[in-house]
């Protein structure tokens, strides 16, 4: 079934609608429940695709992409973050795209955007701003 598809909105946008759940490889842990000391990962985040993350991005930078935006779902929560080939690399390429028209939408949630509010700002100086309510439920 063939879910993923383009979609030009004028010369404004185009999306490219994705599905990440078809024709991909099983995940690493995905054999049930254990008890085990060990870091928590999540594995449909971009962390567990990074070769597939960097080709992507890659491709904005060849392209000369000049304001890439993904928008993505399925952990019920907002957050606005910069867009970068290296994660680890703070002056790499990418900057700050993506996240600043974002940010404008999301002022009024200022409290959000504090990292002594909120850990995972904190800890990720890309990220820009993240609501908290939904993702505490």
């Amino acid at each position: 079934m063939r879910l993923y598809r383009r979609v030009r909105w004028g010369r404004m946008a185009t999306f490219h609608m994705l599905d990440t759940r078809q024709y991909r490889d099983d995940q690493g842990c995905g054999d049930g429940h254990r008890d085990c000391p060990g870091k928590v990962t999540s594995q449909d985040a971009w962390d567990g695709y990074v070769a597939s993350r960097r080709r992507v991005t890659q491709g904005w930078i060849d392209a000369e992409v000049r304001n890439p935006v993904v928008l993505t779902g399925d952990v019920h929560a907002h957050w606005a973050a910069d867009l970068k080939l290296d994660y680890d690399d703070p002056t790499g390429p990418l900057g700050r795209l993506g996240a600043g028209r974002l940010l404008d939408l999301h002022r009024r949630r200022r409290a959000d955007s504090d990292p002594a509010a909120h850990p995972f700002l904190a800890i990720n100086p890309h990220l820009r701003s993240t609501t908290t309510s939904a993702a505490t439920c």
